[in-house]
């Protein structure tokens, strides 16, 4: 939860984002109904998964609204 919820400057460097989004992405589809409670947050009610890619559905390239459209799909399923 740490490393996905890391506030990254993903601004600086393209392949950067492409690289996040895409490890985003491979979580998010590899999620079931028990390995869930591994990215919820239960002091903070918080599941970081969801919020970086709510954060990444209007960015400017269309491969990462793509993904976050997907991983937001992924969480939804669940």
């Amino acid at each position: 939860n740490k490393l996905i919820s890391f506030n990254f400057d993903l601004s600086l460097n393209d392949e950067l984002v492409d690289y996040f989004v895409n490890f985003l992405k491979m979580l998010s589809l590899r999620l079931d109904k028990t390995s869930m409670q591994f990215f919820y947050n239960r002091r903070f009610k918080d599941f970081p998964l969801y919020g970086v890619a709510t954060s990444l559905y209007n960015h400017n390239e269309s491969m990462v609204r793509t993904a976050a459209r997907t991983i937001t799909l992924s969480v939804y399923n669940l």
